[in-house]
């Protein structure tokens, strides 16, 4: 296990040897779960980081109403609780 930001994971990237050894197809395989899950364990390392981002954004958003813009940001805190949590579970 690695320890990047004080939360604990799971190694996820291969090595430079294991690499070397996929099959193309085993490689493409990796690159589409490496898209879908490297966005998710950066923002698990820093979530509070993540949650500032989108909660400028959220208000930087002039098409949205002001509730609107709390709903969107409370979803987005609540967002953030369950990522604090789900590192306290594991």
């Amino acid at each position: 296990m690695s320890e990047e930001g004080g939360m604990k994971m799971e190694n996820f990237l291969p090595n430079s040897m294991e690499l070397e050894e996929m099959e193309l197809e085993d490689f493409e395989f990796w690159v589409h779960e490496a898209k879908r899950v490297i966005p998710k364990r950066m923002e698990q390392r820093e979530p509070l980081v993540h949650l500032k981002k989108k909660v400028t954004l959220i208000l930087q958003n002039p098409a949205l109403s002001e509730k609107q813009r709390e709903a969107h940001i409370l979803s987005e805190i609540e967002r953030y609780e369950y990522l604090l949590n789900f590192d306290k579970r594991h």
